[in-house]
């Protein structure tokens, strides 16, 4: 499943950047920029500190 929004959380391996993909509100992919080889716990560390997207109101233009 492809992604609508990306946002970055730390790896707890590294403490680089993580990325977490989401659709909507729901958490659909994790990867580390650093290319750490995520465990199962890696990904439950991540997933109990991952901030969803924020709601985003997009203006009309004609505003």
């Amino acid at each position: 499943m492809q992604s609508d929004v990306v946002t970055w959380e730390a790896c707890p391996a590294c403490d680089g950047a993580a990325a977490l993909g989401w659709v909507g509100q729901t958490l659909t992919e994790i990867d580390c920029a650093g290319q750490c080889r995520l465990t199962d716990a890696l990904r439950e560390a991540i997933i109990r500190t991952a901030t969803p997207p924020a709601a985003t109101r997009l203006r009309p233009l004609d505003e």
